[in-house]
């Protein structure tokens, strides 16, 4: 059974990202398959041929 965990905040650098980047982490130790998605990006860069939001680049460096 698939389940969504929605992270929000009330404002811009209040963690969100770190956040994130702790949940992933603890659920892929316990053998859980995770996606991130961001709908909104507010801080763009390259990435190969894309541009796509710094956060977006961070969860996929650090979990591809």
């Amino acid at each position: 059974m698939a389940a969504s965990i929605f992270v929000a905040g009330i404002g811009q650098h209040s963690g969100k990202t770190v956040v994130s980047l702790g949940l992933m982490a603890g659920l892929t130790r316990r053998g859980y398959r995770v996606h991130y998605m961001k709908p909104v990006g507010q801080q763009l860069v390259q990435m190969g041929p894309d541009l796509v939001d710094k956060d977006v680049a961070l969860i996929n460096v650090a979990y591809d």
